[in-house]
């Protein structure tokens, strides 16, 4: 369910965006350079076709790309403020070309996002 107040907290104070527009059944937000809009529903959207994968388990996500550096900080100020993560920060493919960082969390209306960095980006 939706809960406008618990939505503009999770996006303001922890993640740091900005509100553009809101009203009793929105709430508009600049995402870190894009927009995202969370709207009072009756029902579920149907789920993103963009998916994460860990071993057995899959679960679509909305996310981020962030440099190597903003992605630690980020990690560092989520562990200092005590957030649940959905995915634990972690690392893919170490000392490759291919390296990865990786965490996800949940929004108050049990979406996931997901901040990955590359480090050769």
């Amino acid at each position: 369910m939706f809960d406008l107040k618990a939505t503009h907290e999770f996006y303001t104070e922890i993640l740091g965006c900005r509100v553009v527009v809101e009203t009793d059944t929105l709430l508009e937000m600049d995402f870190f350079g894009n927009r995202i809009v969370a709207r009072l529903a009756s029902s579920r959207l149907s789920k993103s076709e963009s998916r994460i994968g860990l071993g057995e388990e899959s679960f679509p996500v909305f996310g981020l790309v962030m440099s190597w550096k903003d992605w630690h900080r980020a990690v560092d100020h989520m562990n200092y403020i005590g957030v649940d993560f959905k995915v634990a920060p972690y690392t893919t493919s170490k000392g490759t070309q291919e390296e990865s960082a990786i965490f996800c969390l949940y929004d108050p209306s049990d979406n996931i996002l997901e901040f990955r960095a590359y480090r050769n980006i």
